[in-house]
């Protein structure tokens, strides 16, 4: 527990401090400031949090906290050695989780959606799937993404391809048959709650 207090504490500390993007440059130099640096009025009266500085290529946790230090005075907590590696991946690579979870929760909405029953699957349609998924995907002729996500030996990337195939691609004889699909699956079950 207190090495998740400690983690969120220090991320919490880089979200709160702020500089002027020249102060950044100054302090840090090039690295900080990027191809700007202070050469640039408008970009330099802007302001970025110590945690967009630590996203940046080339600058690490330690470079941050050493100006956070020296320009923010006696606030500054230095994060502990034990959270330092955490703190700083997490930072660095929370644009790509949040990508991430968003393709899950999108996956997740998209398990209901038919798969054309014309997809013909071959290896000029899917020239990444692996020929044993190949050929369990044609003998199964799965109805949906939730039916073909339990074919044992269907990785999550071959998922993701067939998906991308029937959503953008076409993924029946007619560009969009996958959408045309979903529009006809869907009335026909308001047609059922009709009746």
């Amino acid at each position: 527990m207190a090495q998740v207090a400690a983690i969120n504490f220090a991320v919490d500390q880089l979200r709160e401090f702020t500089l002027f993007v020249a102060e950044w440059a100054e302090a840090g130099g090039e690295v900080f400031g990027g191809k700007f640096g202070t050469n640039s009025k408008k970009v330099s009266g802007n302001k970025k949090t110590a945690e967009e500085v630590l996203r940046m290529p080339h600058v690490n946790l330690d470079m941050v906290e050493k100006v956070m230090k020296e320009k923010g005075g006696d606030g500054f907590v230095e994060t502990p050695v034990f959270a330092r590696d955490t703190v700083e991946a997490s930072v660095k690579y929370s644009s790509y989780l949040a990508r991430q979870d968003k393709d899950m929760e999108s996956w997740r909405m998209s398990q209901n959606l038919p798969i054309p029953v014309n997809i013909a699957y071959d290896r000029a349609a899917f020239p990444t799937l692996k020929q044993e998924e190949l050929e369990k995907l044609q003998s199964l002729r799965p109805s949906t993404f939730k039916e073909a996500n339990l074919i044992p030996g269907m990785t999550p990337q071959s998922l993701v391809v067939l998906y991308h195939h029937v959503t953008r691609r076409g993924g029946g004889e007619g560009r969009g048959e996958g959408k045309r699909a979903e529009v006809l699956r869907r009335k026909e079950i308001r047609k059922g709650l009709e009746v």
